[in-house]
């Protein structure tokens, strides 16, 4: 008899972890239009506070799982890409200072041919990275498109 107590307590220790668990988060938007979430209510600004969007968490289903790592692979992906844009952001203003310091350096036709040259380079540069920041910004919408069905029930 005792026997089958243990056998008992020892399956009810084993089905604890399958008890599924209930958490809200929030969703709010800032001024910049960036969708924020949170599962702490009080680390929302105030003037976001009445806008808050309250949800449930999302229960996955076992055969979403391979979706949700490939989201979750994709995140990742996008947040190295908005790192190397944000490095590559500072590097350019870096440039656009030091080139902007140099400006009172020109003292005849040449230093001031070699600054015009620096300016277009660096014009390339910006163009390039404006570019490239919209083609992220693309990445970035079709991502959300994705997850949308995800974070709306």
């Amino acid at each position: 008899m005792l026997r089958h107590y243990i056998i008992a307590i020892v399956f009810s220790l084993l089905l604890i972890p399958a008890i599924p668990a209930s958490a809200e988060f929030y969703q709010y938007v800032d001024s910049k239009g960036i969708t924020h979430f949170t599962d702490n209510i009080s680390t929302i600004p105030t003037e976001y506070q009445s806008q808050l969007e309250q949800h449930e968490e999302i229960i996955l289903l076992p055969e979403e799982d391979s979706d949700i790592d490939k989201l979750t692979s994709e995140r990742k992906i996008l947040l190295d890409k908005k790192e190397a844009l944000n490095k590559k952001f500072e590097t350019l203003a870096a440039e656009k200072k030091e080139l902007e310091n140099t400006k009172g350096d020109m003292k005849d036709e040449a230093s001031v041919a070699r600054y015009n040259d620096s300016i277009r380079a660096m014009n390339e540069k910006i163009k390039q990275y404006k570019a490239e920041e919209k083609r992220f910004k693309a990445e970035i919408e079709r991502y959300n498109k994705l997850i949308e069905p995800l974070t709306t029930e």
